[in-house]
């Protein structure tokens, strides 16, 4: 197992919390006591590797806000969350387990803001497969999302599609369609219709735009698996104020 990899994974799963809202928030700990323990896992034989298309047009469909496509996870077909905020591919713990009845170490001192306690694993990847896209032999950091799959009436939910899997695209949403298009810079194909250009800078793994409300500059950040428009409380206090 890559635990260094593992550790800036999990130590970035925090950033999820912004996209899917409170019901994720009670499953996420502070996972800052969870790095010196991280769970340990046999080392896949072959070497990690992403394969990227130079375009791919999926399906997408809504769910209580959300985007929601279909994967393959290890031959396993199903529902997963598209979420550009994700830092990268995130499965649900219940449905991947750890192999030969590992688990992950106990979340001392760790909890989420609703007081529950929770934890994390890592899920010995060997293939994941989503309309071209593939990576295989990764560990992927799991955690339960139960909680996340009833609040939004989702039976089975496998996962998250985050950063990692859309780093190399320009992403394109067509909500009306119910289509994303995923198209590298120079790649073949019609280009998305013109429209407003708004200037970015990345993040860590998040576009940040500028933007002005009520006369006053702010950062913002962009996420295609935001439910509704956030401020920071310092951001709305200040505002309320004018």
């Amino acid at each position: 197992m890559n635990c260094a990899f593992m550790k800036s994974l999990l130590a970035s799963v925090v950033f999820v919390l912004g996209s899917v809202g409170a019901a994720l928030a009670q499953q996420v700990p502070d996972l800052a006591p969870l790095q010196p323990s991280l769970p340990i896992a046999s080392t896949p034989p072959d070497t990690p590797q992403l394969t990227t298309p130079p375009r791919v047009e999926i399906p997408v469909k809504q769910v209580n806000g959300l985007l929601v496509v279909e994967a393959e996870v290890d031959g396993r077909r199903g529902a997963f969350f598209l979420d550009s905020g994700a830092p990268a591919l995130l499965l649900n713990k219940r449905e991947f387990a750890p192999p030969g009845g590992e688990s992950a170490p106990p979340t001392q001192g760790s909890r989420g803001v609703n007081g529950a306690m929770a934890g994390l694993a890592a899920y010995p990847l060997q293939q994941f497969a989503w309309q071209g896209i593939v990576l295989q032999h990764q560990e992927v950091a799991t955690f339960d999302m139960s909680s996340l799959e009833k609040r939004l009436g989702v039976d089975t939910l496998l996962g998250i599609i985050g950063y990692e899997l859309l780093r190399e695209y320009a992403m394109t949403l067509d909500y009306r369609a119910g289509r994303v298009l995923l198209q590298k810079p120079g790649a073949a194909g019609a280009p998305p219709a013109a429209g407003v250009r708004v200037p970015f800078r990345l993040r860590g793994h998040l576009p940040v735009v500028e933007a002005t409300i009520e006369g006053r500059p702010y950062q913002l950040g962009l996420d295609c698996g935001a439910q509704t428009n956030l401020l920071d409380p310092a951001a709305a206090a200040a505002l309320a104020r004018k």
